[in-house]
């Protein structure tokens, strides 16, 4: 970003990476995101026209310009944030931070895993997935069995992790995971 320099004084990369699979190759995937809300107040009619793509094999970085630019972003302030969008839409449903994806065509997407609470101290388990194309604010609603082909994270990691340690820790039930000591 910078050589780029009329985005590098506007503009970062986000944080986050986005693992996908793109025609078979591993990519990973981030937005841009407003340098502070001073450059958001001055961007944000015209939005976030580019995202970084980078090349998990080479290690190539690109910035893809899209031609519809991002209009709802974690970098978004009242009504665009995405978190605060897909709250106000679905305000009952429970789901952690939406990730973001592009489809194969490279428009870019933000993934909302959505959860069922489960009896006690259970993990929530994934029920359905809200995707919220960022360029235009509109979001449906997937069953899992449904979810299109190019979406590539539904489970993330995390939640991954903590139904296995979950699974492991009580698989001989609640009382003996707390009073046994097997290992």
């Amino acid at each position: 970003m910078g050589s780029l320099t009329d985005k590098v004084s506007q503009y970062v990369a986000a944080d986050t990476y986005t693992q996908l699979t793109i025609d078979g190759k591993p990519y990973r995937v981030t937005p841009l995101e407003y340098a502070d809300p001073i450059k958001w107040f001055n961007n944000q009619a015209k939005g976030i026209g580019e995202y970084i793509k980078v090349d998990m094999v080479t290690g190539n970085a690109n910035l893809v310009d899209l031609k519809t630019p991002i209009k709802y972003s974690d970098s978004e302030y009242f009504n665009r944030d995405v978190k605060r969008h897909l709250r106000l839409k679905y305000p009952t449903k429970i789901f952690k931070t939406p990730s973001f994806e592009v489809d194969d065509e490279g428009n870019p997407f933000y993934v909302a895993t959505v959860y069922q609470k489960q009896f006690g101290l259970a993990v929530p388990r994934p029920v359905s997935v809200i995707i919220l194309d960022a360029t235009n604010g509109e979001t449906k609603e997937y069953s899992l069995a449904d979810v299109p082909e190019w979406v590539d994270r539904v489970y993330p990691a995390e939640e991954t992790i903590e139904q296995i340690n979950y699974n492991g820790k009580y698989k001989d039930g609640f009382w003996n995971a707390m009073i046994s000591k097997k290992t």
